[in-house]
């Protein structure tokens, strides 16, 4: 390994440390409330308004 190698590994290195660590509870609980939060918004869990949906068909299948 040459110079540059070793001072882009221990800038590497630095990032990682400065990064905030939490325990696993910690992210469990906010990682279910952001759950919980977004959960009204989200057309895959709750159903859309039929009337507001732009991708709802207008009509049925002619060929049917």
């Amino acid at each position: 390994m040459d110079r540059d190698d070793l001072k882009r590994q221990v800038e590497t290195l630095r990032y990682h440390k400065s990064i905030e660590r939490i325990p696993v509870s910690e992210a469990i609980r906010r990682l279910i409330e952001f759950i919980d939060e977004k959960m009204p918004e989200d057309g895959l869990v709750v159903t859309p308004d039929k009337k507001k949906n732009p991708w709802a068909e207008n009509r049925k299948c002619a060929i049917l």
